[in-house]
């Protein structure tokens, strides 16, 4: 019996993986050819996987974007999505950068299918879990709008760990060790994307006190619930104490002083001047058809339904903070406006419209032929409404991969390191780029690079006297000038912010490295601290269960 179910759940699983490769198949052969995120991904993905190769684990600092300069754009960027970019170029070094893009959106709607499927399969039988998790992925705003248009692979990156934080919180009276997986899923989608675990937590935080009061366990599960978040936000603290931290010393105020971002002009319903009105446009009529249609998906099931109350409060609240209805929230909460766009609760509905259809699904039986097959028609045409946009973005991104200046520009990108103006460092008034790596200012004098890697430059120098150098990396705290045991003086030139160092005469190595600041110390050992009790628990929880069986 055991072995037929193993079969069954295997069977479903390739044939999950088999559709999802079907629907992103575009992706893994041409890769993406445009999106608003896109031409940032491919320097990101290119940047990060190149310092990756060179043995650095967590890259914050890519060398080479910038034309060379640098970037400490990971200082504050979600890396997780990267991470999975980064096994595309392991995997195919040959193919090209868009290839290694689009084969971690694969990855990342893959492991989203599989992770939604597993919290499914803990409600209903494998059907109308497998039926329900195909929506979850072909849902316009995740698939259409986030993936394909947006090209916002962190937000998306969010999907994989929602429906695996929701099945930890439901399990928290099971014991301990699930208090450990709401702190590894929390603290993943923070890996993935702060923005939308903003957006989640108040959810997040509303299922676990439902599940505390339908279970009547209010004085353990929701402290349980507690420590599990506050071990993720201490396990994530490697990412998320710099990056919340070292705003300062880059062009940070560009994500909130620009108007170009206020919360007002991006309601779906209620918007005022609107600076994309057509993508306003489009998630208004297919968030209104699939709220209609799951409506009378949910209506056709009848009232044998299980427990919808969560989901469909999830879908009001999504709703809610969707609209201008809102707008009053947003301008009383700043730490709200740090989403920048409402509409990004869509990944919040998404949640919501999925496991509304896998309840009501769950509630149909063959007995009742008529309500199966409004149901069926039901599900066959919100499949329509999703596939019919998402053929349409790819045969816009096909006529785009043959189309001579969108590759050339996509060519520039990858060899400028072009990178998002905000990451550039406070040092940095006016960048003009400099065809040398090394400049010896005004004065004779020869140098050779040993060495050119993230965080660490090695120069040969002969200068028959003192001189002011220039090397091509933009300065940021953390940066030092070494010579054998003896420091040197390292400032930021003007405009440009590059590194300038003022070299002694004489023949030596100059070492130019990029130190852990402050904030990345203490946040390895938030992330320490976090990994220590998250084990403490696991093993607590094992032993615990050794004991109940023996």
């Amino acid at each position: 019996m055991l072995q037929k179910v193993w079969l069954r759940e295997s069977v479903v699983l390739i044939g999950l993986v088999v559709v999802i490769t079907l629907l992103c198949l575009p992706l893994l052969m041409m890769g993406p050819q445009s999106g608003h995120s896109f031409f940032f991904n491919l320097s990101w993905t290119k940047g990060f996987a190149e310092t990756v190769a060179e043995g650095v684990f967590y890259p914050r600092w890519l060398p080479h974007m910038h034309q060379e300069a640098g970037s400490p754009v990971f200082f504050y960027y979600a890396p997780f999505p990267y991470y999975l970019t980064t096994l595309g170029r392991l995997l195919c070094h040959e193919c090209t950068i868009s290839q290694h893009l689009g084969f971690g959106m694969w990855l990342i709607m893959l492991l989203s299918g599989l992770a939604f499927y597993i919290f499914a399969r803990q409600h209903v039988r494998h059907v109308p879990a497998l039926v329900s998790t195909f929506f979850y992925i072909i849902l316009p705003y995740h698939f259409y709008i986030d993936l394909l248009q947006r090209q916002a692979i962190g937000e998306t990156s969010v999907y994989i760990f929602m429906p695996l934080a929701l099945l930890a919180v439901k399990r928290l009276s099971d014991g301990l060790g699930w208090v450990a997986g709401v702190a590894v899923a929390f603290a993943m989608t923070l890996f993935s994307h702060l923005p939308g675990t903003l957006l989640f937590s108040p959810f997040l935080f509303l299922y676990a006190v439902l599940i505390a009061y339908k279970m009547g366990n209010w004085r353990s599960m929701l402290p349980r619930f507690m420590s599990g978040i506050v071990l993720g936000i201490l396990l994530s603290g490697i990412y998320l104490i710099p990056a919340l931290t070292l705003q300062e010393y880059i062009h940070f105020q560009k994500w909130w002083s620009y108007d170009y971002y206020h919360f007002m002009r991006w309601f779906i319903f209620g918007s005022v001047d609107s600076r994309n009105p057509q993508m306003l446009q489009d998630l208004k009529e297919l968030l209104s058809a699939v709220t209609i249609l799951t409506g009378l998906l949910v209506w056709s099931a009848g009232r044998k339904q299980r427990n919808q109350t969560p989901w469909i409060l999830f879908l009001i609240g999504s709703w809610f903070f969707m609209t201008s209805i809102s707008a009053w929230l947003w301008d009383l909460l700043p730490i709200l406006q740090k989403v920048q766009f409402p509409f990004r609760t869509a990944i919040i509905f998404d949640l919501a419209i999925a496991l509304i259809i896998m309840q009501a699904l769950a509630a149909i039986s063959c007995e009742h032929p008529i309500r199966l097959a409004i149901a069926t028609g039901i599900c066959v045409a919100l499949c329509l409404v999703s596939l019919h946009k998402i053929h349409d973005e790819y045969r816009n991104q096909l006529h785009l991969s043959t189309d001579k200046n969108n590759q050339n520009q996509i060519h520039s990108v990858i060899a400028t390191g072009f990178d998002a103006p905000e990451y550039l460092p406070q040092t940095v008034k006016e960048y003009r780029h400099s065809p040398f790596k090394v400049q010896i200012v005004d004065k004779n004098g020869t140098f050779r690079v040993e060495k050119w890697i993230s965080r660490h430059i090695v120069l040969q120098m002969d200068l028959p006297e003192p001189a002011k150098i220039i090397v091509h990396q933009f300065y940021f705290p953390g940066w030092q000038a070494q010579i054998a045991d003896s420091t040197q003086c390292l400032t930021a030139s003007t405009p440009d912010g590059l590194i300038q160092v003022n070299a002694p005469a004489g023949q030596y190595r100059l070492h130019l490295t990029l130190k852990k600041v402050p904030a990345e110390q203490v946040g390895a050992i938030a992330s320490l601290i976090g990994l220590t009790g998250i084990l403490i628990l696991l093993a607590i929880g094992i032993q615990k269960r050794i004991i109940k069986k023996t």
